[in-house]
């Protein structure tokens, strides 16, 4: 096979070891709709739908004391996501007395986080590191990925914990992951946010004192919007033809109209909150 960069290619067989012709396998798919009988170039059929995902990470360290007597740490960490049980757990392990658990059960989204990991290639192709790698005897990483389908197949990866030794396609199923504990991740109960809400009473202004850049001075700025809070970035006018700017809020006040720390009349208010996507 040539492609149009007049690379060549040449092989028998699968091409499992190879991501580059691996993700051309998937775009041929998507060209005859993904035609499940087709087994193209990777030997991958079609991808089964996964009912339980199993991420294990093991870290052995090696660390020294100022005698240089060693204490050896063992630390573990897991997640399973149980498509039987609509949960995802993920569990921390340092010592006998000091493990932690946290517990996701949300129906339908488990669902929906397994299928979109659901393809044909996922978690199929792994690099491998050379012979000659120095891995650091101190300081050892390995890893176990189990995935169980519907059809009652178990398939196992496990590696060293690097970008070699992993899956290709393992930071974005971290993303994933990632982006699925921090939707489902805020606190309410110890958000300083919530718990240093104070509500106005008639006649008061909610102040915010605004910089620019870090450590530099402040200006005085009002809002409107009761959920600004300590630490976000806000839009604000600026200067006499009140060009936009973005500027940091470091402290909110409420005062009534008698103790203002600007005049009502000469301060200009915030705009809106700044989302980084606007750019």
């Amino acid at each position: 096979m040539t492609a149009t960069n007049g690379q060549k290619f040449q092989t028998r067989g699968y091409w499992l070891t190879d991501a580059t012709l691996g993700e051309l396998a998937q775009e041929l798919r998507q060209i005859w709709n993904g035609d499940a009988k087709l087994w193209l170039f990777d030997g991958l059929v079609h991808a089964d739908k996964i009912d339980r995902l199993t991420i294990r990470y093991h870290r052995q360290l090696n660390a020294y004391q100022e005698d240089g007597e060693p204490v050896q740490l063992d630390y573990l960490e897991s997640i399973v996501i149980d498509r039987a049980r609509q949960d995802l757990i993920y569990r921390k392990h340092l010592s006998d007395d000091c493990a932690m658990e946290h517990r996701y059960h949300i129906a339908n989204a488990i669902d929906a986080l397994l299928d979109v990991l659901q393809t044909p290639d996922f978690l199929a192709y792994v690099n491998g590191n050379d012979d000659d790698v120095v891995f650091d005897p101190d300081d050892q990483r390995r890893y176990a990925i189990e995935i169980q389908t519907a059809a009652g197949q178990t398939r196992i990866i496990n590696g060293s914990f690097d970008k070699q030794g992993l899956p290709v396609d393992f930071p974005k199923l971290a993303m994933i992951i990632e982006d699925f504990l921090s939707f489902y991740g805020n606190n309410e109960l110890i958000d300083p946010a919530l718990y240093n809400h104070q509500w106005r009473r008639p006649g008061q202004y909610i102040y915010c004192d605004v910089s620019f850049e870090e450590d530099g001075r402040t200006y005085c700025y009002r809002t409107e919007d009761e959920r600004l809070a300590e630490g976000d970035l806000v839009r604000v006018p600026v200067g006499r033809d009140n060009h936009l700017a973005i500027g940091r809020i470091e402290r909110i006040q409420i005062v009534d109209g008698q103790h203002v720390p600007y005049p009502l009349s000469k301060t200009k208010l915030i705009i809106g909150p700044y989302q980084a996507d606007e750019d």
